[in-house]
């Protein structure tokens, strides 16, 4: 019995040593909060006008995307911009679609894009509905049934690098109640009839379950991503930049500049990525959607160039 006592008190020491050990670099975490970084700066977000190829009404399709909106609102890390200020481009048919994106390629809306600071375009799609013949069972005992897939796309694009990181597809399917009134299976009348005629309630539900769905695999891409901003002007040594309190910017912080090299895409759409360092800034007045920044060398600082806050 003393043997084994002894075995547990040594065991119990062991455990809270170990205990101790593992814990002890969190406990100096919650002791020293770390300072702000990348993660912490929100990114502005312009929803585009919903492409709706699905047959809804006009009025349906917005309603979507307003819950959309609300959704990714409630991420935390996003800042919605309101439209008013593409409010000629979105409301208009794209000008351009890159066929393996289903992106826009506008020259006017990325440069209104880069003067507001922008850090995503996201376009969502409202996909053409499927209708499928689901077949269970051995002859004669086979049982049919028709189901509806509704479906959305979002495509997330960086209008700073030009380039899409996200395209992401989400569905849900629908079983249509069992009518027919004389059409054959297919038949594109037969078909709209059946898919008008599911309950406002399931719509909702349906809908609703695809949008938490996106905007959880968006969010979750997005906070990968650090925010990056650019020079928009230099004068006397003060550095003007594109963001400002909007994002979570604050007096004091050092940004890293880096040039904004061309490179070349699909379809040779140009991208453009980080280059080499030039040097650092330091943000000594923040005001809303801009600050002010100096060089904390001599590097050459020029506008357009890109920058990200130095963890």
């Amino acid at each position: 019995m003393a043997t084994k006592l002894m075995f547990r008190n040594h065991l119990h020491l062991i455990l809270l040593g170990f205990f101790i050990v593992m814990t002890g670099c969190a406990g100096q975490k919650m002791l020293h909060p770390k300072t702000a970084a990348h993660h912490d700066l929100k990114k502005v977000i312009l929803v585009l006008r919903t492409l709706n190829y699905s047959g809804l009404e006009e009025t349906v399709a917005k309603q979507i995307r307003s819950q959309l909106l609300e959704a990714i609102q409630k991420g935390g890390q996003i800042l919605v911009q309101e439209d008013t200020a593409f409010s000629a481009t979105p409301s208009q048919p794209p000008k351009v679609i890159l066929p393996e994106f289903g992106l826009w390629s506008d020259a006017e809306l990325l440069k209104k894009a880069e003067e507001e600071g922008l850090s995503i375009l996201l376009l969502p799609i409202l996909n053409p509905f499927e209708i499928h013949e689901i077949r269970t069972g051995i002859w004669p005992l086979i049982k049919s049934k028709q189901e509806l897939e509704l479906s959305m796309t979002l495509n997330a694009f960086d209008p700073v690098h030009h380039m899409v990181y996200l395209i992401h597809l989400e569905s849900q399917k629908i079983t249509l109640p069992k009518f027919d009134q004389g059409f054959a299976f297919g038949d594109p009348v037969n078909n709209e009839q059946k898919w008008k005629s599911i309950p406002e309630a399931a719509w909702q539900k349906h809908w609703s379950h695809i949008i938490a769905r996106q905007v959880a695999v968006f969010l979750k891409e997005t906070a990968k991503r650090s925010w990056t901003g650019q020079i928009v002007s230099t004068e006397s040594e003060i550095v003007l930049i594109n963001a400002g309190l909007n994002i979570g910017l604050r007096d004091g912080l050092v940004c890293e500049v880096f040039e904004k090299v061309e490179s070349l895409g699909p379809n040779n759409w140009k991208v453009f990525l980080e280059g080499p360092k030039v040097g650092e800034i330091q943000i000594t007045k923040t005001m809303d959607q801009t600050a002010l920044a100096v060089p904390l060398d001599k590097a050459e600082i020029k506008p357009g160039q890109l920058i990200r806050v130095k963890n």
